[in-house]
């Protein structure tokens, strides 16, 4: 969900399950348009394939406009400044594909571009038969709000379900300093945090660009986060994705973990590339340490 400021004359639009060279953009992607009202596909529209409707307040130029698509298997629904501007359905097989930003004539800026994955929520919704009970020296509480609350030392605790590709979007708050946590993912089922692990470290040296231990959105032993980007007593937004060997993690929105396992394949991801589904873990690591997680979303890719 991009906030874009177009001039008058600005021709732009929004790329979606896009390649990389496009020919045609009613046929090689979905084109959001951001485009004059005496255009054939004015702001809103869906180019080639839907006009945006007579409900919507024509954006004004040089102003601040919020987009908001969403992309439904082959539903595309489109608001401008939430007004609902398009409806669509598609039969042309657009399954997949990368996101883009066009630029044709015009000056245009945008800014707090969002993504969040179409799936089922774990949490708040999670109660206990969703998961293993704990392992290690961890205790895990559910509370009355839905988050999962771990306390104690060196522990996970398991979800029942498996993934392999997949989105996940979490929020965690540490409630004692210096916790080092994590979440795990592509585990082997049952066996003790046998993943691969995006960790949750708010440590930082001199600068955040010098983690103490990998720091939070790293691929903890594989890749460290750019940045520190996390901080003590404040809840921290992880988002994960991992499609085949290629993995990726943002914190705060910020791109902070962009890493392909080249190792060879290996059932154990200690020891090599796992891709197959495994489960994900939540873990504890340090005696009298305690961390929230306060929602869960994963969507399958």
């Amino acid at each position: 969900m991009p906030r874009t400021r177009p001039t008058a004359a600005c021709s732009s639009g929004l790329f979606l399950r896009t390649s990389e060279t496009v020919e045609d953009p009613a046929k090689d992607c979905y084109e959001i348009n951001i485009a004059p009202q005496d255009n054939p596909f004015p702001t809103g529209s869906i180019v080639g394939r839907a006009k945006v409707t007579e409900q919507v307040t024509a954006p004004e130029s040089e102003q601040w406009h919020s987009l908001h698509a969403l992309v439904d298997q082959d539903h595309i629904q489109v608001w401008v400044n939430g007004q609902q501007a398009a409806d669509y359905k598609d039969t042309s097989g657009l399954t997949a594909g990368k996101i883009g930003l066009q630029f044709r004539e015009g000056p245009i800026k945008f800014r707090n571009i969002r993504l969040r994955p179409i799936g089922y929520s774990v949490l708040p919704k999670a109660d206990k038969s969703d998961w293993n009970e704990p392992a290690g020296e961890i205790k895990a509480t559910f509370t009355d709000t839905g988050t999962i609350k771990l306390k104690g030392g060196r522990g996970h605790i398991e979800l029942l379900q498996p993934h392999a590709n997949l989105c996940l979007q979490a929020t965690a708050l540490t409630l004692t300093q210096n916790v080092n946590s994590g979440i795990f993912f592509r585990c082997i089922p049952g066996e003790d945090m046998n993943g691969y692990e995006c960790q949750i470290h708010h440590g930082f040296k001199e600068d955040r660009r010098r983690a103490v231990d990998a720091g939070s959105g790293s691929i903890f032993r594989r890749q460290n986060a750019k940045a520190v980007l996390s901080d003590e007593d404040k809840p921290v937004h992880i988002t994960i994705v991992a499609d085949g060997p290629t993995i990726a993690t943002w914190v705060e929105g910020v791109p902070v973990v962009s890493w392909t396992d080249t190792r060879a394949p290996n059932e154990n991801p200690r020891k090599g590339l796992r891709t197959e589904a495994g489960t994900i873990m939540l873990q504890g690591h340090d005696p009298g340490s305690e961390v929230e997680f306060r929602s869960l979303l994963i969507s399958p890719l």
